[in-house]
């Protein structure tokens, strides 16, 4: 139920100063279904959420803690990479992402 609310609301909760806490939280209790679905979608909101305050932080925490979707917020980001490294909160998801991809 909860990870439904938060999967639904992915944007507003990830966006929210504590909602990245509560959404970090949920992605680390998450069964691996539920995991999958609130992971998938940060991943299809990527771009709206690096460019957030709070949002790319929770980006981040994906990156770092779920290594199995990183080649999909990677993919997303390469593809408007001069855009987001020039901002100032996607641009710490940028460096975030060459420090973790791997060299291809």
């Amino acid at each position: 139920f909860i990870y439904d609310a938060v999967a639904e609301s992915c944007v507003q909760v990830a966006s929210h100063r504590h909602g990245c806490c509560v959404f970090q939280r949920c992605v680390d209790f998450a069964s691996p279904r539920q995991k999958h679905q609130v992971v998938m979608e940060v991943v299809h909101q990527t771009v709206e959420l690096v460019q957030d305050a709070f949002g790319n932080y929770v980006v981040q925490y994906v990156l770092e803690q779920v290594p199995s979707y990183r080649p999909n917020i990677v993919g997303i980001i390469a593809m408007s990479i001069i855009e987001l490294s020039r901002q100032k909160f996607s641009s710490n998801v940028v460096e975030k992402c060459l420090q973790l991809a791997s060299p291809e």
